[in-house]
Order: C-alpha cells, then sequence, then structure tokens
C-alpha cells in the first residue's frame, strides 16, 4: 500500500487538473494520465468510504481557510468547477470522470489531449 502523502497525490493531481477552470488543457491531462491509467482502481476505492486530507481541499475549504486567516489569499477561486465537500468521495470521481469525457468532445483541443482524455 502506499505511504498516506503519497496515496493522496493522485485525487491531488486530478483536482487540481479537473476542477480549477484556469487550467491549461492542452498540458495537464497528461499529468494525470499516468495516475488514471495505472492507479485508477486505486483512486475509485480511496473515494469508498469518503476521507479527507489537506491535499483534497475544495474550493469551498479554502474560502474557509482563507476568511480564517490559515491559508493564503493566493488559493481563493482554485479548483472553483467542483462545488463540493473537500476528500475523497463517489461524487467527486463522478465529477472527475465527466470533465475528462467533456475535453474528448471539447471543440479546441488538439487530437492528442483528446486521446489523453478519452484513455
Amino acid at each position: 500500500m502506499l505511504g498516506a502523502e503519497v496515496q493522496y497525490e493522485g485525487p491531488s493531481r486530478l483536482s487540481h487538473t479537473l476542477e480549477d477552470s484556469k487550467a491549461v488543457l492542452e498540458i495537464e491531462p497528461y499529468a494525470v494520465r499516468e495516475w488514471l491509467l495505472d492507479a485508477h482502481d486505486l483512486l475509485y476505492t480511496m473515494s469508498q468510504p469518503p476521507r479527507m486530507h489537506y491535499l483534497l481541499h475544495s474550493n469551498f475549504d479554502f474560502g474557509e481557510k482563507i476568511a480564517k486567516k490559515e491559508m493564503h489569499p493566493h488559493l481563493k477561486n482554485k479548483r472553483d468547477l467542483w462545488k463540493g465537500p473537500g476528500g475523497t468521495s463517489p461524487e467527486r470521481w463522478k465529477c472527475w470522470k465527466e470533465r475528462l469525457q467533456d475535453h474528448q468532445g471539447h471543440a479546441d483541443l488538439d487530437v492528442g489531449t483528446k486521446k489523453v482524455a478519452g484513455e
């Protein structure tokens, strides 16, 4: 089994890539490709039952922590496409899957990026 920090790196990468409206769509799906190809079962299993980890904060969590001055304001509006709570969950997994499916049909993306999203 992966160590605690390493096992949350995959979902954290997915969150950065698929939940941020400012993500660079021509580059960032490549960053999560290997996690999805090689560790998709582990990533899905981690959402059953939901788990919380600081690497998996959502935009909602960032807002709360910024208001309490527990987090730097530069994180405001990060991961803005996910409206739910932080941590892993079947709903968040579904959001990532739907976002990748959207990438496959995105008119402005190159063929290679669409292929990676489909894989």
